[in-house]
């Protein structure tokens, strides 16, 4: 090995380069047989001559693992284990985050700053970020470059996962039956399978919708995220159907973690109400207004009686002639702003209301708490 020390590097002084020497053999040097043992391999220093990477002991290995077996419903988010066998890593994150990658399935990658922990000498942890959508089973491979291992300019180490695909879908259910007189603030509960909903509401408001009757909507913030894999949705309903229909829920795929496939949707069926009912106002109790909901098989004249509990008529609200139709929701429903006939507000207590329609009558009771 031939030293060479340049001008620059020495003060006051510029003629030419300095240069010194050492002999290098090849294998092991020749024990000095009048002072050394044969059979004990001559060491220099500290240094021991039978490991060749650091204190690995040989050419370095890599294994992977996962808490949990990975699925492409568990890509996203998921921690790897890298145990590096005959070797150690470099002390630097910065380095091992240089020469850690993954690839093999389209959509997973690593964020360069927190992605990749170094978590001892022969442990580095990877989290994965997917975005992506799996027509078939895939592989997963991880490679760790020499820069990423301590005393080794070798080929990068390489390991492997199988990763299945999942078949992603959603379902909605709902408490009981949903009908026309019950649509109005009906909650329904979208259930996810193979993936996990996003994290944040706001997210999740803005790619999910309903469609397939007229008059229902919701209202962003009347959708809540329940869980990983449960969201529920509060309906508003201000319509009249005139035959059975079908609820279509669509989630989209900025709702689910990691997933940039085709809108997922689910239907459910609710029936068209065609018979007299008086329905519960609402609030109850309440002070002082309150909203009464009914409907109506078919068109005819409708008055709401309203009886303190002497059962003196109080104030009679007529509605006028009224089209066969669900009257449920505020802007539909009779509204009674808690005065008689006079207008003067009346007093807390329990009072009835009587609907006719018709040939039909029903009678409820509500109560005013003041």
């Amino acid at each position: 090995l031939t030293f060479t020390v340049g001008a620059g590097a020495i003060a006051g002084y510029n003629g030419p380069a300095l240069t010194a020497q050492v002999s290098v053999s090849a294998g092991d040097t020749p024990a000095d047989t009048e002072n050394q043992n044969p059979e004990t391999p001559q060491q220099t220093g500290n240094q021991d001559t039978s490991q060749q990477l650091g204190d690995t002991g040989g050419t370095p290995t890599l294994s992977v693992s996962t808490a949990v077996p990975l699925t492409e419903a568990t890509l996203h988010g998921s921690i790897i284990t890298l145990n590096l066998s005959s070797g150690t890593y470099e002390g630097s994150s910065w380095r091992i985050r240089g020469a850690v990658s993954v690839s093999g399935i389209p959509g997973i990658t690593l964020d360069l700053f927190t992605s990749r922990d170094r978590v001892s000498d022969t442990e580095i942890t990877i989290e994965l970020e997917y975005d992506g959508n799996m027509t078939a089973n895939g592989t997963l491979t991880i490679s760790v470059g020499a820069g990423a291992i301590q005393d080794y300019n070798g080929a990068a180490l390489t390991s492997q996962i199988s990763v299945p695909a999942v078949s992603e879908s959603v379902t909605a259910s709902t408490a009981s039956p949903l009908t026309e007189a019950t649509l109005d603030e009906s909650v329904v509960t979208l259930t996810l399978s193979g993936r996990k909903f996003e994290r944040w509401n706001t997210t999740i408001r803005s790619a999910v919708s309903v469609s397939g009757i007229s008059g229902v909507t919701v209202r962003s913030f009347d959708i809540d995220r329940q869980s990983d894999t449960e969201v529920t949705v509060e309906l508003t309903f201000n319509g009249d159907m005139t035959a059975n229909g079908t609820l279509t829920f669509t989630v989209g795929a900025g709702a689910i973690a990691g997933y940039n496939g085709a809108a997922l949707t689910a239907q459910v069926t609710v029936t068209a109400d065609r018979e007299n009912a008086l329905l519960a106002n609402f609030p109850n109790p309440f002070n002082p207004e309150t909203w009464i909901p009914y409907q109506l098989s078919k068109p005819t004249d409708v008055t709401i009686s309203i009886y303190n509990i002497n059962g003196q008529l109080v104030r009679t609200l007529a509605l006028g002639h009224q089209a066969a139709g669900v009257y449920q929701s505020r802007s539909r429903a009779a509204y009674w702003d808690g005065k008689n006939q006079y207008g003067e507000p009346v007093a807390s207590g329990v009072y009835f209301y009587t609907l006719t329609a018709g040939n039909f009558t029903a009678t409820r009771k509500m109560l005013i708490r003041k």
